[in-house]
């Protein structure tokens, strides 16, 4: 694929601008049905053994293909033992119109690298692109949390420092590209992509796949609204099958179990929600290191703690939480760097669950207030790199230049936390 950058440069008065635009020859070819406009990866099932390739192309749906090996064959498409059909869809209304393909992988093996290329015989392949299944041990996982992110040129330099670190995979806690929900900002998804397909590679060249939670920059009026109100989120990833479901558990090897949840954006905190999370977490009861996701936090360190959907993820969640022994939370919303003690019934406890946030992926910071329940806290971009063993599970905040901001670990089979640096 050839691209090149055009990079505009101008004054205004004391302020200089500076505009970049991506421009990539796929993008003309896309209108032709040729080559795809993004390509990305989530999961619908075990990541160790699927994987959810996600690709756009410009134009009504044609017939495509993913054809795939676990040896690089260079791009020549008939030397790629295995093959994949695929699904498209369209976004209602979305204007220029654009199909969004689909294709969930099964039956891979565990840390296995797959190489594959998208296209059809008639129409040509795109280049070949890499992946990596996880490992279904107990082997460490290392990860990336971090949430409100947007479409800066501060998220692209934040999305290259995680490229670097080669995670095994990216949570995103919501607000993603700000789109609102409207199709009229459907620019603002792009440039979303092209951050991550040009940023977020890891050192040998892998993709990074992604997990998303919903936000309310995702849906358009934010809170209590329909699936039909975040056609973005629902129609350009998918992650829990033909339901689509905002909420979902996913595993990754035999230590680390994840729910992401939505705080009230397309799906209420209580009634199923509630009901599902509290049967998942007692059916998840043994799984080492047990992690919540979600935008709004139960306490936040920027906004009102009284505020309306903060005290519903209080009220409904967090007696799960304490019931059943969460590890650790990772809020979002706040635009702050935050750490409480573990807590639970909502005081220091030991063994209670540890609380981090609050989301500043990229977008501008917010004002910190001071809370009681806060340990550590600083106005600053971040993201969390977690790393989950048998010994123990650490978190390390990184900020824009990949500078650790603070530190923290939990040892396992150790009643209480330690804190490795500040």
């Amino acid at each position: 694929m050839v691209e090149f950058d055009i990079v505009i440069v101008w004054d205004m008065g004391r302020k200089k601008i500076i505009v970049s635009w991506i421009v990539a020859l796929s993008w003309i070819l896309a209108s032709e049905g040729t080559i795809p406009r993004h390509v990305y990866l989530t999961w619908e099932g075990d990541p160790s053994t699927t994987m959810t390739v996600n690709f756009q192309i410009l134009g009504e749906p044609v017939e495509a293909e993913i054809r795939y090996d676990t040896e690089s064959r260079g791009g020549e498409q008939r030397a790629y033992r295995y093959l994949s059909s695929t699904v498209a869809s369209t976004i209602e209304g979305l204007l220029p119109e654009r199909s969004i393909y689909w294709t969930n992988l099964v039956g891979l093996d565990a840390d296995m690298s797959y190489y594959f290329v998208i296209g059809n015989e008639e129409l040509g392949f795109s280049e070949e692109f890499k992946f990596r299944t996880i490992p279904s041990d107990d082997r460490e996982i290392r990860f990336i949390v971090g949430g409100d992110m947007g479409v800066s040129d501060k998220t692209a330099q934040m999305l290259k420092v995680v490229g670097e670190m080669d995670p095994l995979f990216v949570i995103v806690g919501g607000d993603i590209a700000y789109a609102n929900g409207r199709l009229s900002n459907y620019s603002k998804w792009d440039r979303w992509f092209d951050n991550w397909r040009l940023n977020c590679v890891t050192s040998e060249g892998y993709m990074v796949p992604m997990v998303l939670a919903i936000g309310n920059h995702e849906v358009m009026g934010g809170y209590g609204q329909s699936h039909e109100k975040a056609p973005f989120f629902f129609g350009y990833f998918r992650q829990k099958g033909e339901s689509n479901q905002s909420y979902f558990y996913r595993g990754f090897g035999k230590n680390v179990g994840v729910f992401i949840l939505d705080s009230g954006h397309v799906a209420n905190h209580g009634g199923e929600q509630a009901d599902w999370l509290g049967k998942e977490l007692l059916a998840r009861r043994d799984v080492l290191h047990r992690i919540a996701v979600y935008h709004i936090p139960l306490y936040p360190a920027s906004h009102r703690y009284e505020g309306r959907y903060h005290a519903l993820g209080r009220q409904h969640w967090l007696p799960l939480f304490d019931r059943f022994g969460l590890t650790v939370a990772f809020e979002n919303h706040g635009h702050v760097l935050k750490r409480t003690p573990r807590m639970r019934n909502g005081v220091v406890d030991p063994r209670g669950t540890l609380y981090l946030g609050d989301g500043c992926f990229g977008r501008r910071t917010h004002r910190l207030r001071a809370r009681d329940y806060v340990a550590f806290s600083r106005k600053v971009r971040h993201f969390w790199v977690v790393q989950a063993s048998m010994e123990e599970i650490r978190f390390k905040a990184i900020g824009l230049n990949g500078d650790v901001l603070d530190w923290y670990a939990i040892p396992n089979k150790i009643t209480g936390s330690m804190k490795l640096k500040h």
